[in-house]
């Protein structure tokens, strides 16, 4: 991390360090080791808490490496933040938030880009950008917005076009088993499919 994210306060409990990172655009790459568990950064709203990295593969990163925010500590936690990847598309793939931890969970947050926004990655470590293709679901229920149709999409065999019977095996009880681990967060959440 860089010198300017750690000026925030940090509070730290037996369970999780809790990390306030204040109103503000950090413009830096941020990697949570996995020597580094129970990471909880809570922002100020996604409209006032920014951390924006530009990393791109057309700039010579790997699509693994481009990450704005790397998230490989267990039990990872982040509140009111927006994560965004500003390269654009012109500059090919770049990952706004990857995700290579167990029990991580954000909760009004926005997570911006163009290319492969967001990784959530469980493998080897291998850093080898076509791994995940041979056991990748990629699912799509009800975007909408700018760049929303699904008409060019990627004709990988694991793409899919999810109806709300689809989206059902999704909910936080189902995918997850909420009360396992979720429920001791504090964090709120749905359980269904709109």
């Amino acid at each position: 991390m860089d010198k300017r994210f750690l000026n925030v306060q940090v509070s730290i409990s037996n369970d999780k360090t809790i990390i306030y990172v204040k109103q503000g655009v950090y413009e830096e790459n941020v990697e949570i080791p996995s020597n580094k568990p129970n990471i909880f950064l809570r922002g100020e709203g996604t409209d006032a808490t920014k951390i924006t990295g530009n990393r791109s593969v057309g700039d010579g990163w790997t699509t693994f490496r481009s990450a704005t925010l790397v998230v490989s500590g267990d039990g990872f936690l982040v509140w009111d933040i927006t994560i965004e990847k500003t390269a654009g598309a012109k500059k090919h793939q770049a990952v706004a938030l990857r995700v290579n931890a167990d029990f991580a969970a954000l909760y009004r947050c926005y997570i911006n880009g163009y290319q492969r926004t967001l990784w959530i990655q469980w493998s080897n470590g291998d850093d080898n950008d076509d791994q995940e293709l041979d056991t990748l679901y990629y699912g799509e229920y009800e975007n909408n917005g700018p760049g929303s149709s699904t008409n060019d999409r990627v004709t990988w065999k694991g793409y899919h076009r999810m109806n709300k019977k689809d989206a059902y095996n999704f909910r936080v009880s189902e995918f997850i088993n909420n009360d396992e681990w979720l429920d001791s967060t504090s964090f709120p959440y749905p359980d269904g499919v709109q």
